[in-house]
């Protein structure tokens, strides 16, 4: 399941999806693979 995410950084707005697997239990802890463009890049 995809959900939007957003939230502030030093005043910069991020915004994100997060994919949830189906069956997610409240309180249930997985694994995570967290994925960002740009940071190498950016100067």
């Amino acid at each position: 399941m995809k959900r939007p995410i957003e939230f502030y950084s030093e005043g910069f707005k991020l915004c994100g999806d997060v994919y949830v697997p189906d069956g997610l239990a409240a309180g249930e802890i997985r694994s995570a693979v967290l994925l960002c463009h740009g940071y190498t890049g950016v100067k």
